[in-house]
């Protein structure tokens, strides 16, 4: 009688991992989407077996519904076709698939943990504010107004002045220095290295190395792991998202517009 596979399971993020040591299978789901009743994810299957034929270790990657048991059995054919006649012949891909589906499908409805208002106090930031009075700490701001007024230069002088700890915009004092990122769904490189130029000389500071600049296309949740690995790897402590609407992307993304918002704001918790 085959020994079944202990399966051990956490949440990154966004994403979820699966994986069993013993079996020598990881599983990451990501860039989940909700639609109508459906949840789906991208899957990756990840093997550490000799003499299987893989892509960097990925044994399958697509798209994957999460709610679909016939989703769930197709998968595990494929699979398993994959590994015949092979020494891993016998491994039970069906109930991996339960295992992952299960504890994802469990842990979208639990939602966040519950937290006592009695128990420890968060530790409180140094400042009210990251640019006063502009920014409060800890929070997403908006910037909202008709397009061409000015917003992206704002936001764009606002960032140059935390990455270069100094205060530009006459009233608005960066409470915090260091690395920034500037999201862009507008415009292209070279008009965002023009407009930091034109605001740093017209100061009489330089640009500094210390404004990450990074061109995107799609929704911020899609790409969530890979900015969250940026900021932790540059350090950054400030993020422009220009603008909110294709950072959030359209009804049809995620099924409606509500779960665009969520999905945005979700992402930019993992940020931190």
């Amino acid at each position: 009688m085959k020994t079944k596979s202990r399966w051990s399971f956490e949440r990154v993020g966004l994403s979820y991992h699966v994986w069993s040591e013993d079996a020598g299978v990881d599983m990451h789901l990501g860039r989940i989407k909700r639609s109508g009743q459906e949840l789906q994810g991208e899957l990756r299957v990840m093997v550490n077996w000799d003499g299987i034929k893989t892509v960097d270790g990925a044994l399958h990657q697509a798209r994957f519904n999460v709610s679909s048991a016939t989703t769930r059995s197709t998968l595990a054919k494929i699979l398993k076709g994959r590994t015949e006649n092979t020494p891993f012949a016998e491994m039970d891909w069906a109930d991996a698939l339960e295992h992952l589906c299960q504890m994802v499908l469990e842990a979208e409805r639990q939602g966040e943990p519950l937290i006592s208002m009695n128990g420890p106090m968060p530790t409180e930031s140094k400042f009210r504010y990251d640019v006063s009075i502009l920014c409060p700490r800890g929070v997403v701001t908006w910037i909202y107004g008709p397009g061409g007024i000015g917003k992206s230069v704002v936001a764009t002088t606002v960032c140059l002045s935390v990455a270069k700890g100094m205060e530009i915009i006459p009233g608005l004092s960066p409470q915090v220095k260091g690395a920034t990122l500037y999201l862009d769904y507008e415009t292209d490189q070279r008009t965002m290295r023009e407009r930091v130029e034109y605001i740093a000389s017209g100061h009489g500071v330089s640009p500094t190395k210390d404004f990450y600049y990074r061109r995107c296309y799609r929704p911020i949740a899609d790409d969530a792991e890979e900015i969250a690995r940026i900021v932790k790897e540059k350090d950054i402590k400030f993020i422009v998202i220009d603008s909110a609407g294709p950072a959030m992307g359209t009804g049809g993304e995620y099924g409606d517009a509500n779960e665009g918002t969520l999905k945005l704001f979700a992402a930019i918790r993992l940020f931190d």
